[in-house]
């Protein structure tokens, strides 16, 4: 029988994988991701730079707090704050009309309807793990938890960019 611990590890599974496989993407297309700041905030080419360099080291670093340091406060302030601000951009530029360009995965695409919903479902688990500190599952329950994570990440992207990362191209 499953223990009723398993979804609180599913959600934090996904936000590691989500994160991880956004800053891979991006770290792939750095210039782009780049242009891409630069372009939708009006910043100098330096600023865009900095920023750029930053939310991909802090995904990273999110991604392994996430596994190594999942219960302690910092990082789960980290981890909202930081989904607070994906969320409130795309919902900022879906209500403003306001073109903002996401690089979220290495691919650069308008915000709209879909990355609020996204980032919705990535927010609502971050704060779900936050109020249900998961405990340790014997590792059956955690490799299922990682498959439905994978699942679940492979429908927040694209099949294609999916398989790009498995192969590491």
């Amino acid at each position: 029988m499953i223990s009723s611990d398993i979804l609180p590890v599913f959600c934090q599974l996904t936000l590691v994988l989500t994160f991880s496989y956004a800053a891979f993407k991006k770290q792939q297309s750095i210039e782009e991701f780049i242009a891409t700041i630069e372009v939708s905030f009006n910043t100098s080419s330096d600023i865009a730079r900095l920023l750029s360099y930053f939310l991909v080291l802090l995904e990273v670093f999110m991604a392994f707090a996430m596994i190594l340091a999942h219960h302690l406060l910092t990082t789960w302030i980290v981890m909202i704050a930081l989904l607070v601000i994906f969320f409130s951009l795309s919902i900022f530029s879906v209500v403003s009309e306001k073109s903002i360009q996401c690089n979220c995965f290495g691919e650069t695409s308008q915000m709209g309807w879909p990355h609020v919903f996204r980032n919705l479902i990535l927010l609502l688990a971050a704060v779900y793990c936050f109020i249900v500190t998961p405990l340790v599952l014997p590792s059956l329950q955690t490799l299922m938890a990682l498959v439905m994570s994978t699942i679940l990440l492979g429908l927040l992207v694209s099949v294609k960019d999916l398989t790009e990362f498995l192969r590491w191209q």
